[in-house]
């Protein structure tokens, strides 16, 4: 939008630039209400993310994507899934199906994002951009200075580990780490 774009997301996160889902990827008939909805709106994109189970129980049918982002190939959703076979198969097939694909897994945050950003922005407008991120809630966000204090919504154990090593590196005593396990949900993670 800085840019002259218009753009909004479907997001579980109600703002400014989104369209309200209670669920991560919405169900077919309210995902085709949003897309009408941008349509009218003259939205140039309209940005979600595919979850695996909203891939698997086709919530994306039918529905075309310019660019699909995978970032990682991990372990979630094994309560939906049964095995983390499955759940790689529902990412790499609707990867796949994507006119434009950005596959991040390996890469960094800002690598991943230099990519993304290269099939919409034009080149001088991607360092501007990535200097000024805004902050998602729930996404690194700063509660507290001092003492410093975050919350992060990791739920892999790479993204725990991504938060724990950045932050114990700033650490100059005590790194204390609360994790939740929201929706009582996929158990086999939690061990990790």
């Amino acid at each position: 939008n800085r840019y002259g774009y218009k753009a909004k997301c479907i997001s579980t996160i109600k703002g400014e630039d989104t369209y309200f889902s209670s669920l991560t990827t919405p169900r077919n008939d309210d995902l085709i209400r949003i897309i009408k909805e941008a349509e009218k709106e003259n939205l140039d994109y309209l940005i979600m993310e595919v979850s695996s189970i909203g891939y698997k129980e086709g919530r994306v049918n039918d529905i075309p994507f310019f660019l699909g982002v995978l970032t990682s190939l991990e372990s979630d959703h094994l309560d939906y899934h049964k095995n983390i076979f499955n759940y790689h198969l529902s990412k790499i097939e609707f990867i796949e199906k994507c006119n434009n694909k950005v596959i991040g897994i390996n890469k960094s945050k800002e690598e991943i994002l230099r990519d993304v950003l290269s099939k919409c922005l034009k080149k001088e407008q991607i360092n501007e951009f990535l200097l000024n991120l805004p902050q998602v809630p729930g996404r690194e966000e700063i509660i507290n200075l001092n003492p410093l204090i975050i919350v992060d919504y990791a739920h892999t154990s790479s993204a725990l580990e991504y938060i724990l090593i950045k932050y114990k590196k700033k650490c100059k005593g005590k790194l204390v780490t609360i994790i939740g396990a929201g929706g009582n949900r996929d158990k086999s993670k939690r061990k990790i």
